[in-house]
């Protein structure tokens, strides 16, 4: 067994993501290389590559519809600003502070 996975590493990674993609967010690979594509291979928030590391797919919490991908950092700040219309708002108007 320990020499299958071995031989066949990339192909079982490729596997346990597809049924990641299933079980959390409801999307195929292909969906998700379809919001890559659609995305220019970048983050929806930020613009940045995607570099070595897999966009995040985005998602409401509360209705499973997925949004797009977006890069960690991306992904994380929306987390924890509580994933909120108000809570962006208040971090885009505390970063506005000032600059009038």
């Amino acid at each position: 067994m320990r020499q299958y996975r071995k031989d066949n590493a990339e192909r079982l990674a490729y596997q346990d993501w597809a049924e990641s993609l299933r079980r959390n967010y409801g999307i195929t690979p292909a969906q998700y290389e379809q919001f890559f594509s659609e995305q220019g291979g970048c983050c929806g928030l930020c613009g940045r590559e995607a570099g070595e590391r897999k966009l995040h797919v985005d998602h409401d919490h509360e209705t499973g519809v997925v949004r797009g991908l977006l890069c960690v950092n991306c992904n994380t700040a929306l987390g924890t600003l509580g994933d909120n219309p108000e809570g962006l708002r208040r971090a885009l108007a505390w970063t506005e502070r000032g600059l009038s």
